[in-house]
């Protein structure tokens, strides 16, 4: 048997690290020529005429709200979305808090104020005890996803938003950096989800003693994990955590608060290339995203967002794309019939297509269109295009 001493796996993992840093110097080149590139598409993409603008916006709010009258009738489940087979069995009831958050910040961003409401009530009575569930009658351990999940519905700033903030803050103090009653591997807040906090909480105006220093310790980590994500779950949640990220960076605009964007990585890095790793760190990460899985829309959607080159043509463009996906129907809900996977943009795209021989037995949510439908939406609200629903 081969005995590692410490001294040597600290080598090991020094070694690996200068290996990134080489290799991201190297790859800032080509992110530079790679996003002045899809700059330059989205900016001479072919504008659609205002008929056809209108035409993709009008079936889009369609088909959010067809959905979610669905979602209504048929997969919530104190109040908060499930799936379900034919039989009524109820299917991923311990996934409910993060597409629930998902599906409140996509009904709040498409305008639907009286169903987001109603959506975050559910999700605040969710809450026992100080934690937050995956849901009312799931026995697990709240995980680092759910919890995510939540932080982006705080983003959008629902009712007692600060209070839940705060409550957040003082769990951690009291826990000593653990956001659930699980193992370190599930409700440990990570670096990156303290970061996330920290940014959240940036316009409560709070003191420093006020953070805990498990939250004022907080760094990004996305920049390593690209590195070694598989598709699937993990490389979504790093997407999400890009996209609360870019949120809050957009939040930061509206209002004069400090968004820290720390990170060790880039102290290292920008020590060898004259080119500020905080220009370009989520470009990095974004690139490896879509070149992990290329049909991912939500990666490639953050991909355009991280250099800027998003606007109502491109969301457009994609919005077409997405209504025209064999994945969501436009008259049901999706079933397996119509896709494998619950929620494509965290599944390997091989699980878009179903089985052959499926039979009809499990009908879907729509999370996954809803949210990417909203955040296209969203893109084209700065048009003079009217969203009407």
């Amino acid at each position: 048997m081969r005995i590692f001493t410490t001294s040597s796996l600290l080598a090991f993992a020094g070694f690996s690290l200068i290996g990134i840093f080489l290799q991201f110097g190297s790859n800032r080149r080509y992110l530079e020529l790679s996003a002045a590139a899809l700059q330059n598409w989205s900016a001479n993409l072919e504008r659609p005429s205002v008929a056809e603008m209108e035409t993709t916006i009008n079936e889009t709010n369609r088909r959010i709200l067809l959905y979610d009258n669905q979602v209504n009738e048929q997969l919530l489940d104190h109040g908060m979305v499930i799936n379900k087979t034919s039989s009524g069995k109820v299917l991923d009831i311990c996934d409910s808090l993060l597409f629930s958050s998902l599906r409140f910040a996509a009904l709040k961003k498409a305008g639907l104020t009286a169903r987001a409401h109603d959506a975050w009530t559910a999700i605040e009575n969710s809450k026992t005890d100080g934690y937050w569930l995956r849901h009312p009658t799931c026995k697990k351990s709240t995980s680092r996803d759910m919890i995510v999940g939540v932080m982006i519905a705080l983003s959008q700033k629902p009712e007692r938003y600060d209070q839940h903030i705060l409550a957040l803050l003082k769990t951690i103090e009291e826990n000593n950096g653990y956001l659930g009653n699980g193992p370190v591997y599930v409700s440990y807040a990570t670096p990156q989800i303290a970061l996330g906090l920290r940014m959240l909480s940036a316009d409560l105006q709070l003191s420093q003693s006020e953070i805990p220093t498990h939250v004022k310790n907080g760094f990004s980590t996305g920049e390593l994990s690209v590195q070694v994500l598989e598709r699937g779950y993990a490389s979504h949640l790093v997407a999400l955590s890009i996209w609360l990220e870019l949120e809050l960076k957009n939040t930061a605009r509206k209002y004069p608060i400090n968004v820290p964007h720390d990170s060790y990585f880039a102290t290292l890095v920008d020590s060898f290339d004259h080119i500020s790793f905080k220009s370009s760190r989520l470009q990095w990460q974004t690139h490896k995203l879509v070149m992990l899985d290329p049909q991912n829309m939500f990666f490639r959607f953050l991909r355009l967002k991280s250099i800027n080159a998003m606007n109502p043509n491109l969301a457009h463009k994609m919005l077409t794309e997405l209504l025209t996906m064999p994945q969501f129907p436009s008259e049901n809900l999706p079933t397996n019939c119509d896709k494998k996977a619950d929620y494509l943009w965290q599944r390997k795209s091989q699980e878009y297509t179903p089985r052959a021989y499926a039979n009809c037995q499990t009908t879907f949510n729509g999370t996954d269109f809803l949210w990417m439908a909203s955040l296209l939406l969203e893109e084209i609200q700065d048009s003079n295009i009217s969203l009407a629903h």
